[in-house]
């Protein structure tokens, strides 16, 4: 699977619930540093991004599972 970030780079993705995970955490960091606002501000939109393309791909990927899956009914 691959996903294209906001600087239009594609990256494979190899594990996307670890993904997903790292996405999540690193969405949210910065730094005390007030002088790091900026870059602060420019990290969390690419995470963000990244995360939201990353829930995508999982959505995506689940309905093609649930699509493919074979329609079976068990009776007691």
């Amino acid at each position: 699977m691959h996903i294209t970030d906001s600087h239009d780079q594609q990256i494979k993705v190899t594990d996307l619930p670890e993904a997903i995970r790292q996405a999540a955490l690193f969405k949210q960091y910065r730094h005390k540093d007030a002088k790091s606002g900026k870059r602060d501000d420019e990290l969390q939109f690419y995470w963000k991004d990244l995360h939201i393309k990353l829930l995508k791909l999982q959505s995506e990927s689940d309905h093609i599972y649930s699509k493919n899956e074979p329609n079976v009914t068990f009776k007691q």
